[in-house]
């Protein structure tokens, strides 16, 4: 009787196994489409000034206590608008609201180095030009930009400007 019973119960429990196995179905695999995080097509749009950063190269090589400063409150840089319009070059546009007029101009052609990876952006107005440094292709992926722009002093880097905009 005993052994019925546990035949019965390892029938039962090898039944009910069983019918959830089958009742698994994998999923329909979705086409695989490549997506590149670094491409210049990201960039278009505007873009709203979120943060920015002023590093002082000399104090980080020295290691002194004042190495970088948040300058996004003096500056307003929450009010500053930056506009990419065209493809893989094209025109933009900076509107400074309240902010003060921190970069050169306000407006020209944009161009980049690698239209599939983006490393540097040109900022061009005339004879004017800013080289800006993208930062990580992650703050793209959660429509946030980060450039770079360095200035230097008798050919060496000296000050170092973090800029984040977010879209």
């Amino acid at each position: 009787m005993q052994n019925k019973r546990s035949i019965l119960a390892c029938v039962s429990g090898l039944s009910f196994l069983l019918l959830i196995i089958a009742s698994c179905r994998p999923e329909e695999l979705k086409p695989y489409t490549a997506t590149g995080n670094g491409d210049v097509s990201k960039l278009i749009g505007t873009w709203t000034g979120t943060a920015a950063n002023q590093r002082d190269v000399g104090a980080e090589a020295k290691n002194f206590p004042y190495k970088n400063q948040d300058i996004t409150t003096p500056l307003q840089f929450s009010n500053v608008k930056l506009t990419f319009n065209g493809g893989t070059s094209g025109t933009f546009a900076i509107n400074y609201g309240t902010a003060p007029s921190f970069f050169k101009f306000s407006s020209g052609n944009w161009t980049v180095d690698d239209p599939k990876k983006v490393g540097k952006i040109y900022l061009v107005n005339g004879v004017d030009s800013i080289v800006m440094t993208m930062g990580s292709y992650q703050y793209l992926l959660q429509n946030q930009l980060q450039l770079k722009q360095t200035k230097s002093l008798l050919g060496s880097p000296a000050i170092i400007y973090e800029f984040t905009f977010s879209k």
